[in-house]
């Protein structure tokens, strides 16, 4: 048996429900593959949930500023960690001596390294990568998620003693071309998929102040040892070549967002809040949980804006329960932040969004359309370059990740941007399980949102039960006194 084979398994004997552990336990083959690895971590989960973890995992519990270059780097011992650019190139395509063709186009491309670490450190942990691209009204195109397992064979990840930077799988490569501490300042993001008909060459050189997302740079909850730290690197200048449906472009001008996180995604621990989850949603609320084994309620839609001005907007929508189309509503405080065309940074408190329009794909349907108002740059609406711009997680199931078009209300375009919605995806533990071959009648034991269905409707009725008694004792108690 493998390595990896074997820490699953060990993984998997420590859940609590046996049905779902034996289940598990069939389906992880002598010799799993990284893939498989990832989709039992999303049905399990990423470790044990509190400030301290049976796993060895450490927890934010403390906003410590952030300082650079050191959080440029890993941060080994937390669960979870990834890196993601969202760019947007104005490009020209080249014949084969390299001489420009026709006229310019845009594209917008995205790139993610995701670290799931099994245990504590750099060494046990499964790396996923991939890479898209996308020009307006054409498809979207994703290279093959890939994922690598780094038992044994240790990945070149930023190390602040020797100053090297280089991340690397089957498709996708990160690296500094400096070799000093401010590696962070000129990157170099090298992808290529042959069947894909895709390929990406670019220089990155840092211009921006870094953002601390949320003001301080840390969400979730640090009190319980549920959060992660998140800055965004808002602007590099971008240069270089890609490729797409076996075309060759060359990059006249482009900018690339860089974001890092690294923390602990879990259920909320506040059981004031858990029980109010549970009782609503076995009222028949429509409560999506973000994604299987991380066990949290909602949905979530991410926002990065870059101006023609030299601002950049971000913010976070996240909520408990599907919001209605064409409702405006307010991100949680200090979610939405703004950096002017100075470099000075500043929360936007009374920031509005609502959804416009969805897409449906596939039996789920995605917000593709907002408008925004009370912001510094003033009332806008985004719209995708494409409406299918969704990514498959090496693991099985989809987030929505791609390019939109920022315009004002006279439709003048004034901005570019990347969104990102998670927890959208219905087929999301369906498509899981499918990765493991696992039939998806076992759908509803293995997702987190009707696993306990049965209780939490007992749970609900009887919550009702209570409510109406106490009603008409009230009642009662005004006739009789």
């Amino acid at each position: 048996m493998s390595k990896l084979s074997e820490i699953m398994k060990s993984r998997v004997e420590k859940l609590m429900d046996g049905e779902r552990r034996e289940i598990l336990l069939n389906a992880i083959h002598e010799d799993i593959t990284p893939e498989q690895a990832i989709s039992v971590n999303c049905l399990i989960g990423t470790g044990a949930i509190g400030k301290t973890s049976a796993d060895g995992f450490e927890r934010i519990t403390e906003a410590i500023p952030l300082q650079f270059p050191k959080d440029h780097y890993t941060h080994k011992n937390l669960a979870l960690e990834w890196y993601m650019g969202g760019g947007y190139l104005k490009c020209v395509k080249t014949d084969t001596s390299g001489n420009h063709v026709g006229e310019p186009i845009y594209f917008s491309c995205i790139f993610c390294f995701f670290f799931r670490r099994i245990e504590p450190g750099n060494q046990k942990m499964i790396l996923e990568t991939h890479f898209s691209l996308v020009s307006k009204d054409k498809n979207h195109v994703q290279s093959k998620p890939a994922a690598v397992w780094n038992y044994n064979n240790p990945l070149e990840l930023p190390d602040p003693e020797i100053k090297k930077f280089i991340i690397k799988s089957q498709n996708l490569e990160l690296q500094s071309l400096q070799d000093d501490e401010m590696y962070f300042e000129k990157l170099q993001i090298i992808g290529k998929d042959e069947q894909k008909g895709i390929a990406i060459d670019f220089e990155l050189i840092k211009k921006d102040p870094i953002v601390l997302q949320a003001g301080n740079g840390y969400m979730g909850d640090t009190e319980n040892g549920i959060a992660y730290g998140y800055y965004t690197a808002p602007l590099f200048h971008t240069s270089g070549t890609l490729k797409f449906e076996n075309e060759d472009y060359v990059v006249l001008e482009g900018n690339f967002g860089v974001d890092h996180e690294w923390g602990t995604i879990g259920r909320p621990l506040s059981k004031k809040l858990q029980n109010i989850c549970a009782i609503l949603y076995a009222l028949g609320l429509k409560f999506r949980f973000l994604d299987s084994g991380f066990g949290l309620y909602g949905y979530e839609s991410w926002f990065g804006f870059h101006f023609d001005d030299g601002s950049f907007l971000t913010t976070v929508a996240a909520t408990i329960k599907e919001i209605p189309q064409n409702k405006f509503f307010t991100p949680k405080h200090p979610l939405s932040q703004y950096l002017n065309p100075d470099g000075k940074q500043e929360p936007i408190p009374e920031l509005k969004l609502r959804i416009l329009e969805y897409t449906q794909l596939d039996g789920s349907k995605y917000p593709t359309k907002f408008e925004f108002t009370n912001t510094p740059v003033g009332d806008f609406y985004i719209s995708p370059l494409t409406q299918d711009q969704r990514m498959e997680w090496a693991g099985g199931g989809y987030a929505y990740e791609g390019g939109v078009i920022v315009t004002d209300p006279s439709g003048k375009q004034i901005g570019i941007g990347n969104l990102e919605n998670c927890g959208w995806d219905t087929k999301f533990t369906e498509n899981v399980l499918k990765k493991l071959g696992i039939d998806k009648s076992k759908v509803k034991l293995f997702n987190s949102r009707s696993k306990k269905r049965g209780t939490l409707l007992v749970v609900g009725l009887f919550s009702i039960v209570t409510i109406i008694i106490s009603l008409s004792a009230w009642g009662l108690s005004l006739i009789f006194n």
